[in-house]
């Protein structure tokens, strides 16, 4: 073979390989609330939002979000690399959106994250039109991942609104119900450590704990939440871990507001996660039980604990369909 044929074969090998060595790009959608520590809507009493846990640490640094931006972006760590995957965050207010297809088709993976305000059910659109909640469920049947976690701040300070303020989950609620998960309250009750898994997962890099692992102690994935919103479990939704204090004293227990909820009730070890998980078609959700797991430097914990940073690169690979599995 001539030289020049070789070189122009050789080049054109070394472009296929390194083409084909480019991660995917997946779009996230992060939507945020803004309320003041009164509950109410910060443009109209002009005092500073709380907690808002903007991307870009807006109104609150140590509550930000700029760390888990940075861990879910960093398409060099090696679950990126391994998973082929390189995520492009947008965030955005919840009340300058509306959940329909066509905005939804632009995102793989959306994260209600400090939203509050409600989403339009069947209930509100009757034969209307297509509801935001109807949207997002087509839209995950299609193959979208949506993300969930709630808090009490959500509704404002605790101190100000009371610990069992409901705008946070019931803005979730909305929209997940329909997967088999509901979002309990804030219960307040302290701190905790998910060492122990249902199931070897993806999630937990199949290592469900609760034995004497070859890999050592520290195998798996251990995520740490304080004052958590657990999710109660139905069909088809799946329990992944149930609520633990993994050594970390936090209590079993729902909140009382809940427990007095003839709908609800008591606590169920059973059916009370705190993280849950469903495969809708070719899509996938995910509900995990606190925002303190991801954020800077707050109350509680933070991402730069325990594998909270792992964790939160994994739930991003796996609802947007890029773990070991074959992607749907």
């Amino acid at each position: 073979m001539p030289s020049r044929c070789l070189t122009l074969l050789l080049l054109l090998l070394c472009l296929n390989t390194t083409a084909s060595a480019q991660p995917e790009t997946s779009h996230v959608l992060y939507l945020y609330g803004n309320v003041d520590e009164d509950g109410n809507n910060p443009a109209v009493t002009g005092k500073p939002p709380f907690h808002p846990m903007r991307l870009d640490d807006t109104h609150d640094q140590r509550r930000g979000m700029s760390q888990f931006r940075q861990a879910i972006e960093d398409h060099n760590a090696p679950l990126m690399r391994k998973a082929g995957v390189r995520f492009r965050t947008e965030e955005r207010l919840d009340t300058q959106v509306v959940l329909t297809p066509a905005f939804l088709g632009r995102y793989d993976v959306l994260i209600l994250a400090s939203n509050n305000r409600r989403f339009t059910t069947e209930t509100d659109t009757g034969n209307q039109g297509t509801s935001e909640a109807q949207a997002v469920a087509d839209w995950i049947q299609g193959g979208g991942g949506l993300i969930v976690w709630s808090d009490s701040a959500f509704g404002g300070h605790f101190r100000k609104v009371g610990l069992g303020n409901t705008p946070g989950r019931t803005s979730d609620n909305d929209i997940i119900t329909q997967f088999g998960m509901f979002m309990m309250r804030d219960n307040g009750a302290g701190n905790y450590l998910i060492n122990t898994y249902e199931q070897p997962h993806y999630l937990n890099d199949f290592d469900a704990g609760g034995h004497q692992s070859p890999d050592g102690p520290d195998a798996g994935v251990h995520y740490r939440g304080e004052g958590v919103s657990v999710i109660r479990v139905s069909e088809p939704a799946v329990m992944l871990a149930r609520l633990q204090h993994g050594g970390l004293g936090g209590k079993l227990r729902l909140n009382h507001l809940d427990t007095q909820d003839p709908d609800i009730g008591p606590y169920q070890p059973d059916r009370d996660a705190a993280l849950a998980i469903a495969e809708i078609g070719q899509g996938r959700v995910l509900a995990t039980f606190d925002r303190n797991t991801f954020w800077n430097a707050g109350e509680g914990t933070r991402l730069a604990h325990a594998d909270n940073r792992e964790f939160a690169q994994r739930i991003l690979i796996w609802t947007a369909g890029y773990d070991t599995l074959p992607k749907p």
